[in-house]
């Protein structure tokens, strides 16, 4: 399963190019998706920037969506399944597939904007297995340095959990988040996750075992209920 959390080293991305936010010549961190906890403080966002606001991603986002992508497997690696190595080479070609597949047109992939810039994604896979077609799964979810503590981890979960509620026949949403990852987890369980396991060693990453947490959210239960 594709791993769920949100990056740790995100730039901001303005027509599908990189911008790099300095600070005393070090580009910043940033913390994941429902993490408040903070070395330093937050960054200013600039006089351009307005609340972000939420949309799925069409074919013309591909590439600001694979920078984006790609800055976060390279600052978080302990986070996501994926790996930077695995997709520099192909990652315009990995994020369209992921924006728009004819075979899959129920999947999308949620992209938060401030102005023009991507600093937020979250995506929806629907599990096409016969036995299978009633779960789908929660990955990429993202938040850009100058986004975070804002909300916006929150605001695309949410906003994904009500549009998966309109695919016919999608009972529940599973998702998984590094054992560790209190705010991560925080974020999700805010959503109404909740954890039904965890796999130790789920991944090697430069010889550091990573166990994840598998997380559920049933999508026809009564309110207040797991």
């Amino acid at each position: 399963m594709q791993s769920v959390e949100s990056t740790s080293r995100l730039s901001r991305f303005r027509g599908g190019r990189q911008h790099k936010r300095l600070r005393g010549g070090a580009r910043r961190g940033s913390v994941p998706a429902g993490n408040s906890s903070r070395t330093e403080p937050p960054p200013m966002m600039s006089s351009t920037d307005a609340p972000a606001s939420i949309r799925r991603l069409v074919p013309e986002d591909a590439r600001a969506y694979a920078e984006f992508r790609l800055a976060a497997l390279e600052g978080n690696p302990l986070a996501f399944g994926s790996s930077a190595e695995e997709e520099r080479g192909h990652a315009l070609a990995v994020a369209a597939a992921r924006i728009h597949d004819p075979a899959r047109p129920q999947d999308f992939v949620l992209g938060a904007f401030a102005g023009r810039d991507v600093v937020g994604t979250a995506g929806f896979k629907r599990d096409l297995r016969a036995k299978h077609r009633h779960k789908g799964s929660v990955f990429g979810v993202a938040v850009a340095p100058a986004a975070a503590g804002r909300g916006l981890g929150g605001a695309l979960v949410r906003r994904l959990v009500a549009e998966a509620r309109t695919v016919p026949g999608l009972l529940q949403l599973v998702l998984t988040v590094s054992d560790g990852n209190g705010g991560a987890e925080a974020l999700y369980r805010r959503c109404g996750f909740t954890v039904f396991g965890r796999e130790p060693r789920a991944m090697l990453v430069d010889g550091v075992a990573v166990a994840k947490l598998h997380m559920v959210l049933m999508l026809d239960a009564p309110s207040g209920s797991d």
